[in-house]
C-alpha cells in the first residue's frame, strides 16, 4: 500500500493541499462576485433569469466542482480515479467552451435586438476572449495530461481565467488603482501558486508566468472595442444573429 502511495506521489509531483486552498479561493471569489446578482437571489427564490443563464451557471458550477474533486483525488493519492474522472472533465471542458460562447452570442443578440448596439459591442469582447484564453490553456492541459507537473499548471491558469466575470462584478476598473486591484484579485490563485512554486523549487514554472502575462494583458481588452477590426467583427456578428 505504501508503495502505491509513493508511486502516486512520484506520478503527481508537487500536488499538495495548497492546491485545494487555491480552488477554495476561486470558489470564494465566484460566490462573492455573483452573490448579489445570482446566488443570493437564487437562495431567496427571487431569481428571474433566462433559461440559458441558468444553463451557463450550472455548467460553470459543475466545472468548479470537477476542478476541486480532481485536486482532492490527487491530494489523497487516488490517482486512478482522478484519471477516470478526467475523461469526463475533458468532455465537460468542451461543454464549457460551447456553452460559454453560445451564452455570449445570445446575450449579444438580445442586446442588439433591443437597440443597445454599442453596449453589446463593449460587452461581448469579454466572454468571447475568455473562451479563447480558456481554450488556449485547456487544450495544452489535455495534451500534457500524462505529464502532471505541466498539466496541473495549465488547468489552474485555465480555471483562473474563468473567474474573471465574478471579479468584474465585485471590482470595477474605473481608475488605474481599481484596475490593479482587479488584476491582483483575478490572478490571486495563480499568484499563490507562483509563490508556492518559488518557495518549493526556487523558480516559477513558465506556464504560470505565461498565464499571468496573458491574463493581465487581456484585462485591457476594452481598448480593442473602438478598433476598426472589432467594429467590423461585431457588425458581422450582429448581422449573423439578426
Amino acid at each position: 500500500m505504501s508503495h502505491v502511495a509513493n508511486q502516486s506521489s512520484q506520478q503527481f509531483p508537487g500536488i499538495k493541499r495548497v492546491y485545494l486552498g487555491i480552488s477554495f479561493v476561486m470558489v470564494a471569489i465566484i460566490v462573492a462576485g455573483f452573490w448579489p446578482s445570482y446566488f443570493g437571489l437564487l437562495f431567496r427564490n427571487e431569481l428571474d433569469k433566462e433559461l440559458f443563464i441558468h444553463v451557463h451557471a450550472l455548467v460553470y458550477v459543475t466545472w468548479m466542482a470537477l476542478f476541486i474533486t480532481q485536486i482532492a483525488l490527487v491530494a489523497t493519492r487516488r490517482v486512478a480515479l482522478h484519471r477516470k474522472v478526467g475523461q469526463f472533465g475533458l468532455f465537460w471542458g468542451m461543454v464549457v467552451l460551447v456553452v460559454g460562447t453560445a451564452t455570449a452570442v445570445l446575450r449579444f443578440a438580445i442586446m442588439t435586438a433591443g437597440g443597445a448596439v454599442e453596449p453589446a459591442r463593449q460587452f461581448v469582447i469579454w466572454p468571447l476572449l475568455d473562451m479563447v484564453i480558456f481554450a488556449a490553456f485547456f487544450v495544452p492541459a489535455i495534451i500534457y495530461r500524462r505529464k502532471p507537473d505541466i498539466h496541473k499548471r495549465f488547468m489552474i491558469v485555465a480555471t483562473t481565467n474563468l473567474i474573471v466575470a465574478a471579479v468584474s462584478r465585485a471590482i470595477g476598473m474605473a481608475t488605474p488603482v481599481l484596475h490593479l486591484v482587479f488584476v491582483l484579485v483575478w490572478l490571486s490563485p495563480i499568484i499563490i501558486a507562483m509563490v508556492y512554486d518559488f518557495n518549493r523549487r526556487q523558480l516559477v514554472h513558465p506556464v504560470y508566468v505565461t498565464g499571468a502575462i496573458v491574463l493581465t494583458v487581456s484585462s485591457f481588452r476594452d481598448a480593442v472595442v473602438t478598433t476598426d477590426i472589432w467594429l467590423v467583427f461585431t457588425q458581422w456578428l450582429a448581422n449573423a444573429v439578426a
